[in-house]
């Protein structure tokens, strides 16, 4: 790393969640406005991987998720992904029927919930219950 960027990192400083600047303008990292921000798909790909990543790590702690097929692995991180891990923790029936080994169980508890009703999320969330009881990932 050269000298001036070194510098100019310390002149800025560091801060891992969004903040308002000096001029009230959403700010993260080392001074980056995100209203200028223009993200390239490489970027945003590298931030998804970044965030996959944290994600795994919390969804890890999880006992139940530990022993799932990658299929329903992939069903809980969709899920994590959109709602956050402790979004997907708040699913007691969901969680309850996969340590039982009834997947199906799994999937009507997936659709017994808010985000299986928002109009928003709703198809996304029927195919997440599809393929968690069906432990296929790409179904017709």
């Amino acid at each position: 790393m050269d000298s001036f960027k070194r510098a100019l990192m310390r002149d800025e400083g560091f801060r891992a969640t969004v903040y308002l600047d000096h001029l009230g303008l959403p700010t993260i990292g080392y001074g980056t406005r995100i209203n200028e921000i223009v993200v390239s798909k490489k970027v945003a790909e590298e931030w998804l991987d970044a965030e996959l990543d944290e994600k795994e790590v919390r969804l890890r702690t999880i006992p139940a998720y530990n022993g799932l097929s990658i299929t329903r692995k992939n069903v809980v991180r969709s899920m994590a992904y959109q709602m956050g891990v402790a979004g997907v923790k708040k699913f007691k029936n969901m969680w309850k029927a996969i340590l039982r080994g009834d997947f199906d169980e799994a999937g009507t508890q997936m659709r017994d919930s808010q985000w299986w009703r928002d109009p928003a999320t709703k198809a996304r969330a029927e195919r997440m219950s599809r393929r968690m009881a069906a432990d296929v990932w790409r179904l017709s």
